[in-house]
């Protein structure tokens, strides 16, 4: 091997003609010198094929010459980041967990603290069943036997602060923040699975039962009310939205968005980028339909945070298309006037806080509009004009479901729109009156069951091709009877070869 005096590192092109020349099988395992030896290499210009992509990519970026990479002045040019601290890599095993997962383990550690330092006020009598351990330390550090035993005592007694009992889901919700906490520390621990733990699920399931009994359980929880095409109508008719000035563009674009890629609270909005590696991209144009749309293709959202586990998962894809009936309310048209009047440069927001002093063409300034502000926008847009009820950002998301399913869309295609893996979606869909009604009807034997847009399509073909069949059936009885009454002879004549 031609060895060089300056050249001292390896670069792809080297290494596969070092490996070709010296015939390196056992590669990544040289001796200490032999690893010296080899990276002595000579700058000779190798050629690679180009059916390998990847080695050709790497390969036409220039290679800086080891003078400049090696400079007795400024020292070597190193290809990785710099050496990172042990804080920065626990700050890495931290954020894999979301912040609002984070959050909710963090409440239920705090409750259960609080009812720890409740029971060591009590007298001394009141503690004698339980051990000191499940009031004294703390629920991650405690043995096995201990935490059972704690968190019987503990989902018995616990009560929210206005003196309340917990729904049996906000229960269910406690116990399972508590899991959580616990494998922070110690992730063998499984509350739910483990036989050690068996007779703190018990009480959970006695308690929680117990509640739904007392008018407590599931349906008692608070949801987000869907927004429906009346009431969006009042929001357009009012112009509490619309484009004629910068807020107001910017709160229609929070609705709009909302409503047609099914985005949840004010976290996936703000994770929203207008200009560097948009989600949102467009216009295009259908070639079948001869209609406009813009792309939504999810990055990361609550069910595809783009780790390990979600790997094996495709993101949600959802377009939406032009309304050429109301182009004043159209998607794609508000879209392309919202992105010609923001900033151009590349900050990893998509909405914008408006300028006050704007002009024809800049009406937002490049400071991003924060996650409270969007969370509360839909909240804001409603009692604007007195639209009652629970309706949060999470509303928009629960629009998309309830107007598809209201309408006849099949389940699946909601989901493909929502980007539910499971039947989760249903509790986003809300039953109308109309539907209930007619549910009422079918039961009086008034009226059969409204079929769905895809029952009408389907049966619009069966009855197309019955049509076409009881033609076809017609001709074949005429062919028959011609036949009775006059035979024909058939002749056939074959040519083969031998």
């Amino acid at each position: 091997m031609d060895l060089g005096d300056e050249d001292v590192f390896l670069t792809q092109n080297k290494f596969s003609q070092a490996f070709e020349n010296e015939e390196l099988v056992e590669y990544g395992f040289f001796s200490h010198h032999e690893s010296l030896d080899f990276l002595n290499l000579s700058e000779e210009e190798t050629t690679v094929e180009k059916k390998d992509t990847d080695v050709s990519n790497h390969s036409s970026k220039p290679e800086t010459d080891s003078t400049s990479n090696c400079s007795e002045a400024n020292g070597p040019e190193y290809r990785h980041k710099l050496p990172v601290t042990a804080e920065e890599i626990s700050n890495l095993i931290v954020s894999a967990i979301p912040q609002s997962t984070r959050g909710h383990y963090k409440w239920g550690y705090n409750v259960f603290s609080n009812w720890q330092n409740e029971r060591r006020a009590r007298p001394v009598s009141d503690n004698l069943p339980i051990p000191v351990e499940a009031i004294t330390q703390s629920i991650t550090e405690m043995e096995p036997c201990i935490r059972d035993t704690a968190l019987q005592y503990f989902l018995a007694e616990v009560k929210k602060t206005d003196g309340n009992d917990y729904p049996s889901a906000s229960l269910y919700q406690l116990f399972v923040a508590l899991q959580g906490q616990i494998r922070l520390s110690d992730p063998s621990v499984n509350l739910l699975t483990q036989p050690t733990y068996v007779k703190c699920r018990k009480v959970l399931d006695s308690v929680m039962k117990k509640r739904s009994a007392e008018g407590l359980g599931a349906a008692s929880r608070r949801r987000a009310e869907p927004i429906s095409s009346l009431e969006e109508n009042i929001l357009w008719e009012r112009a509490v939205i619309g484009s004629d000035n910068p807020p107001k563009l910017l709160d229609t674009m929070v609705y709009l968005n909302g409503i047609h890629f099914a985005l949840r609270g004010g976290k996936e909005h703000r994770n929203l980028r207008l200009n560097k590696n948009p989600q949102i991209t467009g216009p295009y144009i259908d070639s079948e339909l001869h209609k406009r749309y813009i792309l939504y293709k999810e990055d990361i959202s609550k069910t595809n945070s783009g780790g390990i586990k979600d790997k094996k998962y495709t993101p949600k894809t959802v377009k939406a298309y032009e309304n050429v009936e109301y182009p004043g309310r159209c998607i794609v048209t508000l879209f392309e006037k919202y992105k010609r009047l923001c900033p151009k440069d590349e900050v990893d927001a998509f909405y914008f806080k408006p300028l006050v002093n704007y002009t024809t063409d800049q009406w937002f300034c490049k400071v991003p509009v924060g996650h409270n502000i969007l969370q509360k926008t839909v909240k804001r847009l409603c009692t604007a004009v007195g639209l009652e009820g629970k309706r949060t950002n999470h509303s928009l998301r629960a629009s998309t479901a309830t107007r598809l399913y209201q309408a006849g869309v099949e389940e699946q295609l909601i989901c493909e729109t929502t980007g539910h893996r499971s039947n989760a979606v249903r509790s986003y869909k809300r039953t109308a009156n109309f539907q209930q009604n007619e549910s009422s009807e079918i039961l009086y034997g008034k009226k059969q069951k409204t079929t769905t847009c895809t029952e009408t399509k389907l049966q619009s073909e069966e009855e197309k091709t019955s049509h076409d069949t009881s033609h076809q059936v017609v001709n074949i009885e005429s062919v028959r009877r011609e036949s009775v009454a006059e035979p024909t002879t058939l002749s056939f004549t074959f040519n083969i070869k031998l």
